[in-house]
Order: structure tokens, then sequence, then C-alpha cells
């Protein structure tokens, strides 16, 4: 704890899930539109995650289930939840300081005509599937 907020810690060799369905547009941030929440500001930006399967399916019927170790070099997974009961985690750029990969990745969320690499890589890092 730093102040009153907590320290982000890297996940490693660990299980996190992801509500939705498996497809690119699933592991794609979404950008930032004018009235709508995005997932590329605030303490909790990037492509979000859970370490629980509970939390990932509060609005889904299923969870994608991504080893963290499968990532590679080029995503990080980072806890960054507050306080014991949210299990948050997001998968972000590495070495991304001014934040301008998370920004290009999020443009890439077009639907079914979804590519970026980053996305084919939270997809490759997929062990399997769980439904409620």
């Amino acid at each position: 704890m730093v102040g009153n907020r907590a320290v982000s810690r890297l996940v490693q060799r660990y299980a996190i899930y992801r509500g939705g369905p498996n497809t690119l547009n699933n592991y794609t941030p979404r950008p930032r539109k004018e009235g709508q929440n995005d997932d590329v500001t605030g303490p909790k930006k990037g492509l979000s995650t859970f370490e629980s399967f509970a939390a990932a399916t509060l609005r889904a019927s299923k969870a994608q289930i991504i080893e963290t170790d499968n990532l590679g070099g080029e995503l990080t997974a980072v806890r960054n939840g507050v306080g014991p009961q949210d299990t948050h985690v997001s998968i972000l750029p590495t070495n991304d300081g001014n934040d301008e990969k998370l920004f290009a990745w999020a443009a890439a969320k077009m639907g079914d005509k979804t590519d970026h690499a980053y996305s084919r890589a939270v997809r490759a890092a997929r062990t399997g599937e769980q439904a409620k």
C-alpha cells in the first residue's frame, strides 16, 4: 500500500478469466468514445480480466481462461483490484509508459473485423473456457 492506494502487482504463472466468447473482439480493450466507458483510461485501464471466475461472469454466461505465463513478452498482467474482494487484473502492453500501444490496440476493436497482434496473443494464451 502506498498512501491510500494499492500498489499494482505483476501476475505470474496464474490463470485469469475474461468474461465473454473466444473472439478477437473480446480480447481487445474498448477504445475511448464520448459518453461511454472505455478501457484506455483510469486506474484499471487495459483488457479487464479477473482472478475470480464469478467476477468475470457477472455480465457474461462464460469466461475464457488465460494463463498469464502464455502472454509472452509483449503483454503484462497486472493485479490492480482495490481490496481483497476486487480481483481485477489488467492485461497491458509491456513498456508502454505513454499508453501509445494501449491506444493503438483499442483502436483495432471493430467487431468481427477486429485483428491486432495483442488480441491474437491473448487468444493464444487461452487454455480453455468455463461456463456458468
